[in-house]
């Protein structure tokens, strides 16, 4: 049997899948998060309408 090298600290075992496929969204709710999200949907648009 080969030993692996020891590494000190706590190592993961397993990461959850729904940690690595989400990310952090903005709430709508919120009066930045509204902006944020206003933002993204102006830039989408414009893009949208210039390359179609």
């Amino acid at each position: 049997m080969i030993n692996a090298a020891i590494t000190p600290g706590t190592q993961p075992q397993k990461v959850k899948s729904r940690t690595i496929k989400k990310d952090p969204q903005p709430f709508p709710i919120t009066d930045k998060g509204g902006k944020i999200i206003a933002n993204k949907t102006r830039k989408k648009l414009i893009l949208n309408k210039f390359f179609d």
